[in-house]
C-alpha cells in the first residue's frame, strides 16, 4: 500500500472493511491518530461487524490511541 490512508476520503479504511468483510485489520498508530481527528460518524456509518481484531504495527502505540 502506497498512499495516504485518508485519501480520497477519511473513511476509506472503513469502506474497505465493510465492502470486503475484513475481519483482521492492522494499521499504524499514526493512521489511528489521524482518524481520531475525524467525526465518529465516519465509523458509525459503516457496518464493521466483520471486524474481529484491530492490530497495531510499525511503531509504539500511545495510551490515547489504545
Amino acid at each position: 500500500f502506497e498512499s495516504v490512508p485518508t485519501y480520497p476520503k477519511a473513511d476509506r479504511n472503513w469502506q474497505i472493511v465493510e465492502q470486503y468483510k475484513v475481519n483482521i485489520f492492522y494499521t499504524a498508530p499514526t493512521v489511528i491518530r489521524s482518524l481520531m481527528r475525524e467525526s465518529i460518524d465516519l465509523v458509525n456509518s459503516h457496518d464493521l461487524s466483520s471486524l474481529r481484531l484491530l492490530g497495531s504495527v510499525g511503531e509504539p502505540i500511545n495510551p490515547e490511541v489504545w
